[in-house]
């Protein structure tokens, strides 16, 4: 399991109060922090697309956003636009990364995908791929699946 980073703040009036485990904040320096998941989610994603790259792929954009709507990469390789889904973990006890890529999952990556074409008024075949890496920053082991699965009708 990940470990959260947790920072106190002390005063001769109050207690103890830990930071949320799950969100950025300052350190005492004024410096901001990301929790540990956050840290290896980031280093999964630059792994990521760093194999995307070696492996003959233009990355367009890099968490591309739209409201609510998020896009891992964005990638383009022979005429085609690729839509990557990353899954970063430490390791595979509990579950495989891609097994995270569930049904409501599939339904905001196609909406973000839907946005982004007309956004950009895009008319090139597209596809929808999922990355994982998996392990520790400087020693992942990526799995890259093609077509990992197609959008489904609303």
């Amino acid at each position: 399991m990940c470990q959260d980073i947790h920072f106190t703040q002390v005063s001769c009036k109050e207690p103890e109060k830990k930071m949320p485990a799950n969100k950025s904040y300052r350190t005492p320096n004024g410096l901001k922090r990301m929790a540990k998941h956050n840290t290896l989610g980031k280093a999964g994603e630059d792994a990521a697309a760093n194999y995307l790259e070696a492996n003959g792929y233009v990355i367009l954009h890099r968490n591309w956003r739209k409201d609510h709507l998020e896009l891992d990469i964005v990638a383009a390789k022979d005429y085609e636009i690729v839509f990557v889904e990353v899954k970063t973990r430490k390791n595979t006890e509990y579950c495989e990364p891609q097994d995270a890529v569930n049904r409501q999952k599939i339904r905001r990556l196609t909406l973000a995908a839907d946005a982004y074409i007309k956004s950009f008024g895009i008319d090139s075949p597209v596809r929808f791929d999922i990355v994982t890496a998996v392990g520790e920053e400087g020693g992942f082991r990526i799995e890259h699946i093609e077509e990992a699965f197609y959008p489904p009708l609303f």
